[in-house]
């Protein structure tokens, strides 16, 4: 356990062994560890306080449920996956019973840019995000960072702007051009959009 603003936050190996063995205290310590970052990732998907933290609760004991038993697992990013496909099926849930015309979210934007057929269908996010990463990989680390930040953060242009000390028409700008660069990677990795 390390020390952090006086309380004691535990280690991540300690929340994955608590989660293999069905702990429930490992829900409480993910809360502590890694809430208000899950809460954020939450409610830039969802713009509400209230869905936002029951986002997160779902997210958390969906994975106490579900946690994988062997293998390697790097706790933040598991945390962070599981969050976010909550908050995303929560927002269209929420969208499909207010009107049509709702906020599409980033990663909608996105797959619609690309038309990738069936972007919807489990196997086909999986290909597609397993392509999406190796293009990331080998793409500079602030076009990197401003995609993530836009298309797994769901941030807004301007809030990426004051983040990355940029203009919000440079943030654009940067996407739309890695969009580009990524729609081609993927024609040339047989996804054909």
């Amino acid at each position: 356990m390390a020390k952090r603003y006086g309380a004691v936050v535990p280690e991540d190996g300690e929340i994955i062994e608590k989660m293999r063995c069905g702990d429930e205290s490992a829900i409480a310590a993910c809360a502590q560890k890694y809430g208000a970052y899950c809460r954020r990732l939450a409610l830039n998907v969802l713009h509400n306080e209230q869905d936002s933290e029951e986002c997160v609760n779902d997210a958390l004991l969906s994975l106490w449920r579900s946690f994988p038993q062997e293998g390697e697992v790097c706790l933040p990013a598991l945390i962070a996956t599981v969050t976010r496909r909550t908050a995303i099926d929560r927002y269209r849930k929420n969208t499909r019973k207010s009107s049509p015309g709702s906020q599409t979210l980033p990663i909608d934007e996105l797959f619609e840019e690309l038309h990738v057929p069936g972007a919807e269908q489990e196997y086909m996010e999986a290909e597609t995000g397993r392509a999406i990463s190796g293009f990331l990989r080998g793409t500079d680390r602030k076009k990197r960072l401003i995609f993530l930040m836009r298309y797994f953060e769901s941030r807004t242009p301007a809030e990426i702007a004051e983040l990355m000390g940029v203009t919000a028409s440079a943030v654009n700008k940067s996407l739309a051009k890695t969009r580009k660069q990524l729609k081609e990677y993927l024609e040339r990795n047989g996804i054909y959009v």
